[in-house]
């Protein structure tokens, strides 16, 4: 009998931290009454997500720069410092729709390749948080997340010698704690989606991806992907209007490319293209972008621009594979059947989703742009028939 309550008891305890972690870190977020104001305002954050992002990694012992020593004595302090990130091969996507999908299909593929411990860092999440840090297709434990949590927020909780207006933001913490997960759990490869940006996203600290990719480009969040006009560069061509907020949203999502790294997009507007090509060659980059007739037999998708993202995710695994020297995923045109077999077992929960419960259909998207509503409505005019 004792045993039993002390079993309950235990339980009751396991549930009250998981809970306490997800409470605490929903309490990061920042308030809709200033996320109204800063929009009315036009008042932006200060605060670059990459210096905080470096900033927070060495805090819990991570270096995320190289250190040449002047002797190496065998000391701590002076030996060498290796960048901790790179021992996860990262492959880094940003873009206004498609960035979710087009991870997880690169994420199934090179799962379906036989690679092994593959993280995969998406937003938003659908049912519970977890879902945005998985390893191998599967959300990380409420152990493993409630640990990581706890060990960031004992160093941000108030009353730690730490500033607490240098606490990291909701985004900024589960990004932090998705590190943390994977460099501590020995993932090999992570397939990392930005938040709304780029060049100051909190994801932009990883600066040695294996090879960054592009999805479709379109008017979101343009009060937070400014470029003030003093700031921008000579290529820019517009000064206002629809054609110069995709200029400097373009601009902030090519913030990813690094130098010598292989980059892809999916086929964008002239004005677009236009930025990500003089960015490109800015930071010394190779950009392709993908060809959208590439044959994807057997594979029914719910729009052409599904399509785009999933032929966007065979490029970008296969630049991994051929790191590998794996069979590539695309070779003369020719997609693998390990890519298409990824592809096709690829999950994607709110995505032109439909769901049947006995006589009751349900149809889920989370489209939030006008380009993708368009999208979703010409979907589910075919399938509500």
């Amino acid at each position: 009998m004792l045993q039993g309550k002390s079993i309950k008891n235990d339980l009751c305890n396991h549930a009250k931290v998981k809970q306490n972690a997800v409470e605490r870190l929903n309490s990061l977020q920042t308030g809709f009454d200033v996320l109204e104001e800063n929009r009315r305002t036009g008042r932006r954050s200060a605060k670059n997500g990459v210096i905080e992002m470096k900033k927070w990694l060495e805090v819990f012992g991570y270096s995320v720069t190289d250190c040449i020593p002047q002797i190496d004595t065998g000391d701590a302090d002076t030996c060498v410092q290796v960048n901790d990130l790179r021992q996860l091969e990262i492959i880094h996507v940003a873009g206004t729709k498609g960035k979710g999908s087009t991870c997880t299909y690169v994420a199934s593929i090179l799962k379906e390749y036989g690679i092994l411990k593959i993280g995969l860092y998406t937003s938003p999440h659908l049912k519970h948080v977890r879902e945005r840090i998985q390893i191998d297709g599967e959300p990380i434990s409420e152990e493993v997340f409630a640990k990581a949590f706890f060990r960031i927020w004992d160093k941000i909780a108030p009353g730690d010698i730490l500033d607490r207006s240098n606490r990291p933001g909701y985004f900024r913490c589960l990004t932090l704690m998705s590190f943390c997960v994977y460099l501590e759990e020995g993932v090999n490869v992570a397939v990392y989606e930005t938040g709304v940006g780029g060049e100051y996203d909190s994801t932009n600290v990883i600066e040695e991806p294996v090879v960054t990719g592009i999805t479709g480009l379109a008017i979101d969040h343009e009060s937070k992907l400014h470029v003030p006009q003093d700031k921008r560069p000579s290529y820019f061509r517009f000064s206002e209007g629809d054609q110069s907020k995709r200029e400097q949203i373009a601009w902030h999502k090519s913030g990813i490319f690094k130098a010598r790294r292989p980059a892809f997009s999916v086929p964008q507007g002239s004005e677009v293209e236009h930025i990500l090509r003089f960015r490109a060659v800015e930071k010394g980059v190779t950009l392709d972008f993908v060809d959208d007739r590439l044959d994807l037999p057997h594979i029914e998708f719910s729009s052409h621009v599904n399509k785009e993202n999933a032929i966007l995710a065979v490029y970008l695994a296969n630049t991994l594979l051929c790191k590998h020297a794996k069979t590539p995923a695309v070779y003369n045109n020719k997609v693998s059947e390990e890519a298409l077999c990824g592809l096709k077992k690829a999950r994607l929960p709110g995505r032109c989703q439909s769901i049947k419960e006995g006589l009751t259909a349900w149809y889920l998207d989370v489209a939030h742009t006008e380009d993708s509503l368009h999208i979703v409505g010409q979907w589910f005019s075919k399938v509500a028939r």
